[in-house]
């Protein structure tokens, strides 16, 4: 249910620039988290050239991690221990200002480098902060399924908190998550700073880490919530759990989701199902495998190619088309050694 599923499987702009940077990330939260249980130096080496690859890569994932690791920093009692959190930030900030100082950025901002301005910076964050809201309520509003969901996580991130032995002190529950929704508002920072058009992906990034952020914001709450009932000793454990909350909670759920059971033609499981079983996706082989034929047959310089289905469900692609001078054409020319590639129709 990610606002552009076609986003998710562009081979380029989808997964190498969205995708696997925010893979990366949710591994240097680990590699971090492994460091404070193993005290083994090695993740934080692993932290320092991942963080060096993310900050040259995306500003989204280079935003989510160098919050969680400052966050990771306040919250560890040991901060001698968890000052070497410090070399991969570094590494970080250091690559994620190579890449805003990068001469393409001009290219993409209307020519102009973006630049640093206070003024800019404090409508930014206001706004960051403003959209982010709105976009929760349109989250709401869109696929309420996504928030029956966070409901299901609650009800079995309970009964694992209730039957685990609570370390954590959780003092803070509003503070926490304060915190994580300016790490979700921060994921709008780029696109209003650069005041520039963007692409599905930064909507699809924005929404992962809403998940994210709410996920854990839900857990350090319920925490809370067990902290105080355990030192008040209202009721049994067990009569709480099961018999008031997990229960009803688990059928609640499931009554939701048969009710907005809608949402679930909008996922990407269902939309590549669908995709495939209509035969639309061997159409599709056989189109592609159509052209590849001439433009693998080097006695060809001129490729005329017949055209394909724009429309292709969950993928994402850029087609041929019938001038020769676009630039999927004339990528595709190069690539292959033709002087020219166009299409039939």
């Amino acid at each position: 249910m990610i606002p552009s599923s076609g986003i998710g499987m562009y081979w380029y702009v989808g997964v190498i620039h969205y995708m696997m940077p925010h893979v990366l990330a949710m591994l240097l939260i680990g590699f971090l988290l492994k460091y404070l249980r193993t005290d083994k130096f090695r993740y934080i080496i692993f932290s320092v050239l991942g963080m060096i690859a993310i900050g040259g890569s995306s500003y989204y994932s280079a935003f989510l991690v160098l919050f969680s690791y400052v966050l990771m920093f306040v919250i560890v009692k040991n901060k001698k221990r968890a000052g070497v959190f410090a070399f991969p930030t570094f590494a970080g900030m250091i690559a994620l200002y190579f890449q805003v100082t990068a001469p393409g950025n001009a290219a993409r901002v209307g020519g102009e480098q973006m630049g640093f301005s206070v003024g800019k910076a404090a409508f930014t964050i206001v706004e960051a902060l403003w959209q982010g809201a709105v976009n929760v309520v349109n989250y709401g509003r869109e696929t309420p399924l996504l928030f029956v969901l966070l409901f299901f996580v609650a009800v079995v991130a309970w009964e694992c908190l209730s039957e685990a032995k609570l370390n954590f002190q959780f003092k803070y529950p509003v503070l926490w998550v304060g915190y994580l929704f300016g790490v979700y508002a921060a994921m709008y920072a780029p696109e209003l700073y650069a005041a520039t058009e963007v692409s599905g992906g930064p909507g699809t990034m924005e929404y992962l880490t809403f998940i994210l952020t709410s996920v854990s914001s839900v857990i350090y709450v319920e925490g809370w919530i067990l902290r105080k009932l355990e030192l008040r000793h209202t009721l049994k454990r067990r009569e709480i759990y099961h018999k008031c909350i997990t229960v009803p909670a688990v059928f609640v759920c499931l009554v939701l989701c048969l009710v907005f059971r809608g949402n679930l033609k909008d996922s990407l499981f269902y939309s590549s199902c669908s995709y495939i079983a209509s035969g639309q996706a061997a159409d599709f082989k056989e189109q592609m495998e159509s052209q590849e034929r001439i433009l693998r047959d080097d006695s060809i310089k001129e490729a005329y190619l017949c055209p394909t289905n724009p429309e292709q469900g969950p993928l994402m692609h850029m087609p041929v088309i019938k001038n020769p001078e676009a630039f999927t054409n004339r990528v595709v020319g190069s690539f292959y050694g033709k002087d020219m590639v166009t299409t039939t129709e």
